[in-house]
């Protein structure tokens, strides 16, 4: 996904052509239009289509390191410079493999680096799951299919719910409160550009 949001399944699998393999601990770049700054570090092995460019590091430990460098907007820039193509540009890759980065990594920031990796696949992750629930709640909650406007939140303990304060009947069809309107909205949709407080009426 664009603006480093890591990676999107395939809606479907190609027919005919070509597929790239890789494993893990490698970076992902989409070569298609390179100012969407589509990269992903795969922690484990699978295939892509060719439009996707596979980064494998000669050391494996310098992974992490590697996906830094590629991870920069200067990377990006650089490969626009030489890009062809003004509708869908794609990047030189060539001129890729000349973008120049510090030789080595020390031991404590490769630590690091993969620490942080592991910290955004996990949160990667959470979100994917923080949307399905949101798309499987939401209908169902506007719709009022599940009724939530006797629920006394002032009795729910250890919840992120129980400092919402009571429920009206008469905010929304599903009779939801605007208090869990606004803490829905919170938990949940964050980060999704789509949504805005007209959504939750």
């Amino acid at each position: 996904m664009q603006n480093k949001g890591g990676r999107q399944l395939a809606s479907s699998l190609p027919t005919a052509g070509k597929i790239t393999r890789y494993k893990a601990g490698d970076t992902l770049i989409s070569n298609i239009r390179p100012y969407f700054k589509k990269i992903w570090y795969a922690p484990f092995e699978g295939t892509c289509s060719g439009d996707v460019i596979v980064f494998r590091a000669n050391d494996p430990s310098n992974a992490p390191y590697l996906h830094a460098c590629l991870r920069q907007d200067s990377f990006f820039d650089y490969v626009m410079q030489s890009a062809k193509g003004t509708k869908m540009p794609r990047g030189d890759k060539k001129q890729m493999m000349e973008f120049k980065v510090a030789s080595s990594c020390s031991t404590k920031d490769l630590i690091l680096l993969d620490s942080a990796i592991k910290q955004r696949s996990d949160n990667d992750s959470e979100t994917v799951k923080l949307q399905a629930l949101r798309d499987t709640l939401l209908p169902k909650l506007m719709s009022g299919e599940i009724d939530v406007s006797k629920v006394d939140l002032t009795q729910l303990t250890n919840n992120h719910l129980s400092g919402c304060g009571s429920f009206c009947s008469v905010c929304c069809p599903s009779g939801l409160a605007s208090e869990f309107h606004e803490w829905f909205r919170e938990h949940f949709f964050f980060g999704y550009g789509h949504l805005c407080k007209a959504d939750l009426g």
